[in-house]
């Protein structure tokens, strides 16, 4: 593992339909954002993170890789556009899918995602701890 690095984790509450995510640069953990919508999916507040997380490096000049745990999030980066519908979200989540998939295309040469290694590490430094 790197000496520094950004973690992020995103989750969905089905109780309270709140989504949410954050990450965090290590080693020290210092929280680079936390944000919350009403609505939405596990994997999009995912995918969100990483983009965000990738999108902070980059107005912030770090060369850091970005670890999550998610390989669906991982995938939609990838391939720069989530893989869900979007007819069910609030216009706010909407704008900011839109927002971060417009950013992945215009951004190509962003920082490196790497798949967090659970079995390894345990979880993510970023882990909301919900399970």
């Amino acid at each position: 593992m790197e000496k520094a690095y950004i973690v992020c984790d995103g989750g969905y509450s089905s109780s309270t339909k709140v989504m949410d995510y954050q990450s965090f640069q290590m080693p020290e953990k210092k929280r680079l954002f936390y944000k919350k919508f009403l609505g939405g999916t596990n994997n999009i507040a995912e995918f969100l993170a990483i983009v965000d997380s990738l999108r902070y490096a980059k107005e912030n000049g770090l060369d850091l890789k970005v670890y999550s745990d998610s390989i669906t999030g991982a995938c939609w980066v990838r391939n720069k556009k989530i893989n869900t519908t979007m007819k069910f979200l609030s216009g706010e989540l909407m704008g900011a899918i839109l927002q971060a998939q417009g950013w992945l295309r215009d951004n190509p040469d962003h920082n490196q995602v790497c798949k967090w290694p659970t079995h390894q590490l345990g979880e993510n430094p970023a882990d909301f701890s919900r399970k």
